[in-house]
């Protein structure tokens, strides 16, 4: 059964808090475990051997803001405001749910969309919440544009089964965090779902890899302007972030560009053949072309 974070999510796309303690509307505010209302994030976050050299706060694949990881700390400031463009058009949260002031606008999801980068590939997010998944399903961050309470249960029926959300949501004007719990019940086909803005304890940032495995990881790290050899006398190049070129014996044999997929650096040239390369560590990878092998050195 697919979980479906309840009508909030689907009919207005959802809202949160605990992001409150600005003095004036616009003004920066460092938090240590929460996000404040146009705002600035500052945590220190260890995310192993990932390297990233760019954080950026995304919004329906735009970025809203640019941030930092130095030395383990993150920062990044969060848009004081956001563009009407966002929000959904019904804030309807259905029947037997009170909303304070009816014409607020929401915009949100169960994530919290700040991407870490390395050499513009993304290697992974930044969370808040409950790493283990013990505590709750899953934290997200909303956006308010007025103070709202959201306040009692919402009851629908899909595809054979009964969704039940709970709210008791308090918001600020700006951005909040907001808490998802629930449990189904698959005799009954029911699924109950609790959406607060309390936090609860024992939640904190941590860091979600974007790679299942370090191969994937390794490859991010290689990218731009490394060049290596193999005993084939065979180098290739990685000219930018994104392009490459291998020449033999003076001679270019192959250009195009890479991409990172499933654990494999793929290189693709202009014709439109693709080469594989798998990444053993940061010094050599293994480059697969028809049914030839090279083994490729940094130089």
């Amino acid at each position: 059964m697919k979980k479906i974070k309840n009508v909030f999510l689907l009919a207005a796309m959802a809202v949160s808090a605990g992001f409150v303690g600005c003095n004036k509307e616009d003004d920066d505010v460092v938090i240590q475990s929460s996000v404040v209302s146009g705002g600035t994030i500052r945590e220190t976050i260890p995310v192993g051997s990932t390297e990233i050299d760019s954080v950026t706060f995304e919004v329906k694949g735009e970025v809203l803001a640019k941030g930092t990881y130095v030395d383990g700390v993150l920062t990044i400031t969060l848009p004081a405001t956001l563009d009407s463009k966002y929000f959904p058009s019904d804030a309807n949260f259905g029947e037997g749910v009170t909303v304070s002031d009816p014409n607020v606008k929401v915009y949100g999801d169960d994530e919290f969309p700040i991407y870490a980068y390395k050499y513009g590939i993304k290697v992974g997010k930044f969370d808040y919440g409950d790493e283990t998944g013990t505590i709750i399903d899953d934290a997200g961050l909303y956006y308010a544009d007025r103070d709202v309470t959201i306040t009692g249960t919402s009851t629908r029926t899909d595809d054979g089964w009964t969704y039940i959300t709970n709210f008791n949501v308090s918001l600020k004007k700006g951005w909040n965090k907001m808490f998802f719990t629930g449990s189904e019940n698959e005799t009954t086909k029911t699924r109950t779902d609790n959406v607060t803005t309390t936090e609860p304890s024992g939640l904190k940032w941590f860091f979600s890899p974007s790679y299942t495995n370090s191969n994937q990881a390794l490859a991010a790290a290689l990218l731009a302007n490394r060049t290596y050899d193999s005993d084939d006398d065979d180098v290739l190049t990685f000219v930018t972030a994104t392009t490459y070129r291998i020449v033999w014996e003076g001679e270019e044999w192959s250009s195009g560009t890479w991409s990172v997929d499933g654990g494999l650096l793929r290189l693709r040239d202009s014709s439109g053949d693709v080469y594989v390369a798998t990444i053993t560590n940061a010094e050599t990878f293994t480059l697969t072309v028809g049914e030839d092998t090279y083994i490729f050195t940094k130089i």
